[in-house]
């Protein structure tokens, strides 16, 4: 698993843990490729909705809706 914290100043934290290969015990690293497929839309689309719940403002956002 790999987390990474970004803003607009670049990168904040990262974090690897556990293995890319369990059976060789081969490490999980930034060079790490994964495949996550659909799966980021899920988060995306969660993410917005709870910061427009807290009252976050997001300008390219709602132009992009008409709003």
């Amino acid at each position: 698993m790999d987390l990474a914290v970004v803003n607009s100043d670049g990168l904040l934290y990262e974090h690897h843990e556990g293995f890319a290969e369990l059976q060789k015990q081969k490490p999980f690293t930034d060079a790490t490729l994964i495949n996550i497929a659909s799966v980021s839309k899920t988060f995306v689309a969660m993410a917005i909705a709870a910061a427009i719940e807290e009252g976050w403002y997001w300008p390219y956002f709602f132009n992009q809706c008409g709003q």
